[in-house]
């Protein structure tokens, strides 16, 4: 097959869930005793894993044994994206506009990526066997497997490949897997991205010049 293959990361580039996402974690913590705020917790945390997350959590408050973050962090999250989750502004134009062979592949779980895109009307644009999820192979970015798998499956190979980041973790994965990224630079300043061989662009509509 080998067609050009376009591989969208999910929170923050289709779905506007960071910040909602930051605030969920933000609440936890300080209902444990913490006193970040969401700036805070956005920015040490925006592209990284579940994981790393949790790692962040019992670095910043005392957390008793039994505390299930993860668990805690899924519900309080699932009903602020219920009631607040929208699109990345701009997003559908370009998925409208663009021909090209896609698919998703994110660090979130296959659940969560499924019912963000769901709530935000974007889920027609990708069959369940086009999203990716760093869970079911327990590799997250910036590692790359998740993007060679992506790749691979679909019928692509690493050249013929564009990947959509707005984090530095997704530019890193994308540099190391042989891929081109572009980066969306609305919250990520734009000289990490070129740092990382990623071009930066602020605006769906500049997206949109690119891969036309």
């Amino acid at each position: 097959m080998n067609q050009q293959l376009i591989i969208w990361d999910c929170d923050g580039v289709l779905v506007d869930s960071e910040w909602i996402g930051a605030r969920a974690f933000t609440e936890i913590i300080q209902d444990l005793g913490g006193i970040l705020s969401v700036e805070e917790v956005y920015h040490a945390l925006k592209g990284g894993s579940i994981y790393d997350s949790i790692r962040y959590v019992h670095q910043n408050v005392s957390v008793p044994e039994d505390t299930d973050i993860e668990k805690m962090y899924r519900r309080r999250s699932a009903e602020l994206f219920e009631k607040e989750l929208k699109q990345v502004d701009g997003v559908e134009s370009v998925l409208l506009q663009t021909g090209h062979y896609r698919c998703v592949a994110s660090n979130g779980p296959r659940i969560k990526i499924f019912e963000n895109l769901r709530i935000t009307g974007l889920k027609s644009y990708f069959p369940d066997e086009s999203i990716f999820s760093g869970h079911d192979i327990k590799k997250f970015k910036p590692e790359p497997d998740l993007f060679l798998l992506a790749c691979h499956t679909m019928g692509a190979t690493p050249d013929r490949c564009i990947v959509i980041e707005d984090s530095v973790h997704g530019a890193e994965a994308a540099r190391a897997a042989g891929m081109k990224c572009y980066g969306y630079s609305a919250e990520t300043p734009a000289e990490l991205f070129t740092a990382k061989g990623a071009t930066p662009f602020r605006k769906m509509e500049e997206l949109l010049q690119y891969l036309s």
